[in-house]
């Protein structure tokens, strides 16, 4: 499995046909903060009702206010379209040029064919789009900023610094007492099948 990381459906097809599932979140910190997974953990501080359901709701509200933040919303942008650039990079094929003036060309012509500022806008209609319908999944699927995230996660859901709670989570994930959190991420995981 890899962080859904701005794959696009080609990048998706080709992974998808060598057995690789990508996670439903754009990084794998994010399954965190997926209501199923924030819900265990909170269960496993023995929240229950109102105060539970007010607890995911703040949560659920600081993920998106943090994601109505021009300034958070450009960093996002900018990261997502320089991963988009480094794994197109990385697949051209330059061995068939015999000289300095094909590769050139076919530098020119291959690098020529990523229209940096349409995947710009396509990312931040994904990104709007999920905070007007208020859809958490959809933003967490598009939405990598991993530390602030972590961090609202560990101050909503256990009141913990972060490094106290990314301990904890690591734990509660291997503990064999109490294997809620384990079975809330593995719900919410792509089924792994054999390839």
């Amino acid at each position: 499995m890899v962080d859904a990381d701005g794959h696009d459906e080609r990048d998706r097809a080709n992974l998808a046909a060598n057995g690789i599932q990508i996670l439903p979140v754009s990084e794998i910190e994010n399954l965190l903060l997926l209501p199923a997974v924030s819900r265990a953990i909170l269960e496993m501080n023995d929240l229950e009702g109102n105060e539970l359901e007010t607890k995911l709701a703040g949560l659920k509200a600081a993920i998106f206010a943090d994601a109505m933040s021009e300034k958070n919303v450009s960093e996002v942008v900018l990261g997502y379209c320089r991963r988009r650039i480094d794994r197109m990079l990385k697949q051209i094929d330059f061995s068939a040029d015999k000289s300095i003036a094909d590769l050139t060309t076919s530098y020119a012509a291959r690098t020529g064919e990523l229209d940096v500022s349409e995947l710009a806008s396509d990312i931040e209609t994904k990104i709007a789009a999920a905070v007007g319908a208020g859809d958490l999944a959809a933003l967490l699927a598009v939405y990598d900023r991993k530390k602030p995230l972590l961090a609202l996660a560990s101050s909503h859901l256990r009141n913990w610094k972060v490094e106290v709670f990314s301990a904890w989570t690591t734990r509660a994930i291997q503990s064999t007492r109490d294997d809620r959190l384990r079975r809330a991420i593995s719900c919410v995981l792509p089924e792994v099948t054999a390839s």
